[in-house]
């Protein structure tokens, strides 16, 4: 990759731009978790779940990227937004 981007390269300095989106993409501020209210731990979890889905949709954008984020598989990413009636963009 790096004799790539230099051989490509027209400016004579790399930075982290010339890197491909995989490697330069955002990094994103820890998600807080605030507990109001007592509530099941399997609702705890679905709240949870659907907001880390609803917000790395934000970030991304196709499912086949979230899925590659979240870790799961593409089928999975599709399930959950079906599941939760959340938008893909």
């Amino acid at each position: 990759m790096i004799e790539r981007l230099v051989v490509i390269n027209e400016d004579s300095v790399l930075t982290i731009k010339h890197l491909p989106f995989e490697v330069s993409a955002p990094r994103h501020q820890p998600i807080v978790v605030q507990v109001n209210e007592p509530v099941s731990f399997e609702d705890a979890v679905e709240i949870l779940e659907k907001e880390l889905i609803r917000k790395t949709m934000q970030v991304y954008p196709t499912t086949r990227q979230a899925a590659k984020v979240l870790g799961v598989s593409h089928p999975t990413v599709i399930r959950k937004l079906q599941k939760y009636k959340l938008s893909s963009r």
